[in-house]
Formats: structure tokens, sequence, C-alpha cells
């Protein structure tokens, strides 16, 4: 009764510290919007991140995406967003972006300035 009780203990603390450190690093992504560029970074884990920057005046497109019926309620706003610009190599991609519409909506009035 001991190891059962114990080996449920380890197993659930495992798992609570993979769930927090995988929240950790979704909450770590940011996306920077200045009045010059739009900066992206995307943490990997702890230790790793990339970043991908993008001009104003490469910008060519601004995409968003809104999946699923929890996306469309203000609570849960989240989606899909990407920008393509005018340089092949630099795409910005952010997944489960918070308020995708907001984001294309305040570059395009930043951009517009």
């Amino acid at each position: 009764m001991k190891w059962f009780v114990l080996s449920h203990i380890i197993v659930f603390v495992l798992f609570a510290f993979v769930i927090i450190y995988m929240s950790i690093v979704f909450w770590m992504d940011k996306i920077v919007i200045t009045n010059q560029r739009v900066i992206y970074i995307n943490w990997k884990s702890l230790t790793i991140r990339e970043e991908a920057e993008a001009f104003w005046a490469e910008i060519q497109d601004v995409k968003t995406k809104e999946k699923g019926f929890l996306s469309y309620f203000w609570v849960f706003d989240y989606g899909y967003f990407q920008i393509e610009t005018a340089a092949s190599h630099v795409t910005i991609d952010f997944q489960d972006a918070p308020d995708p519409e907001g984001i294309r909506q305040f570059i395009y009035h930043v951009r517009q300035q």
C-alpha cells in the first residue's frame, strides 16, 4: 500500500512539473510592435529562443485565422497570426496568438502613422 501511494504521488508531481514547464514556455512567447518594426520572440524551451523581425517597409501581408468554437469568445480569443515580408526568408508565424485580429488592426493603425 505504501509503494502504491508513493508511486501515485511521484507520477502526480512529474505531471504537474511538465504542465507548469509547458505553460511557462507558452506564456513567454511575445510579439513586440515598435514604430520601425515587428519583433516576434518564440521560446522553444526555457533556454532556447528564436527571434524574427520584420521592418514596416518589408511587410506585404498580414494574415489571421481563428479556429474553433471557443476562439470566438472574448475570454478565449486566440488564433493564428502570420506576417509575410518582401524578403522570402522572413515570415513571422505566431501560433495561438492572443487576439490576432486586434494585433492585425493595431499593426495597420501604427503603419498608417
